[in-house]
């Protein structure tokens, strides 16, 4: 079984931080079958709990390792430092 040892808890700070358009996995995979992640910089400048926004990374990293298949084949990470 893949996963994370940690359990993150999910409060008001990091759902906020869930929802800030700061990272997020695009649907589906590249070529080579592996999962998306986008990055948006942009969103740092507009938040100020780093914390949250780390802990909101970790539970997306950790939703999409439950897959076998994402764990196998890799994540690419796409950022968008503009």
């Amino acid at each position: 079984r893949y996963g994370w040892a940690y359990r993150l808890d999910v409060d008001d700070r990091v759902a906020k931080a869930l929802r800030s358009d700061m990272h997020w996995v695009l649907p589906g995979t590249d070529r080579r079958g592996r999962r998306v992640v986008v990055y948006n910089a942009r969103a740092l400048r507009q938040s100020k709990d780093l914390e949250a926004l780390q802990k909101s990374l970790c539970l997306l990293l950790e939703r999409i390792t439950r897959d076998e298949e994402t764990v196998r084949r890799g994540v690419v990470v796409v950022a968008d430092c503009s």
